[in-house]
């Protein structure tokens, strides 16, 4: 079944549902997303066109969601996903649509200077990133999970 379950609702900064998109977002990740050029709520659809629940939905909306932003990377343009927003207020404000699941925001646009930013996101910016070692998630047996 390739229904193709993932659904980006976009808008530019000043136009369409940017500021609905905005809204959402946790304090944190609204002082900054405010600045990119382009948000985009990212929506799974629940339901295969024969009303069977489509239990990949999640996964496949992560691929798409890598896809976009691997072919925005080879155009220069950067993006950020984010888990950080009110789900309740979100249902509220782009509808509560039992067919839809929100599962993410994401902010989209050109690179900046690192020193341009406040604390603490230059700090966050500039500090070497950290990532767990594979022996922490692939595993050669089941009993290891």
């Amino acid at each position: 079944m390739n229904e193709q379950p993932w659904r980006f609702v976009y808008a530019e900064r000043g136009k369409g549902h940017y500021d609905d998109i905005l809204s959402v977002l946790m304090p944190g990740n609204a002082l900054w997303a405010c600045n990119a050029p382009l948000l985009i709520a990212v929506f799974a659809k629940k339901y295969f066109s024969d009303g069977t629940t489509n239990l990949h939905a999640w996964h496949d909306v992560g691929a798409a969601c890598m896809s976009l932003l691997l072919q925005g990377v080879s155009l220069g343009i950067y993006g950020h996903q984010m888990g950080g927003f009110d789900r309740e207020k979100a249902k509220l404000v782009f509808g509560n649509s039992d067919d839809y699941d929100i599962v993410s925001i994401m902010a989209l646009g050109y690179p900046g200077e690192a020193d341009a930013l406040e604390e603490p996101f230059k700090t966050r910016e500039t500090t070497p990133r950290v990532r767990r070692t594979p022996e922490l998630f692939a595993f050669t047996s089941f009993e290891q999970l």
